[in-house]
């Protein structure tokens, strides 16, 4: 019983969880119908603040990879 809690019941669990996490990806478009301008904004808004600063582009890496991480 110990070994199926500690080893057999993980491998199950991730092997049904991991093909849902893949089928949920964003993708361009993710947003068009419930905010059609969303990505638009984004960019304009990710564009402005690197003409600002450049080390924006490692503030922003870590916060995507922790959000994707933590899911």
């Amino acid at each position: 019983m110990k070994l199926f809690m500690m080893i057999i019941l993980p491998v199950i669990l991730f092997c049904c969880v991991f093909p849902l996490a893949l089928a949920l990806d964003l993708q361009v478009g993710f947003y068009s119908t419930s905010c059609g301008k969303a990505e638009s904004i984004v960019q304009k808004l990710v564009e402005k603040r690197f003409s600002q600063d450049k080390s924006i582009t490692a503030a922003l890496l870590r916060m995507h990879f922790h959000d994707c991480f933590v899911r």
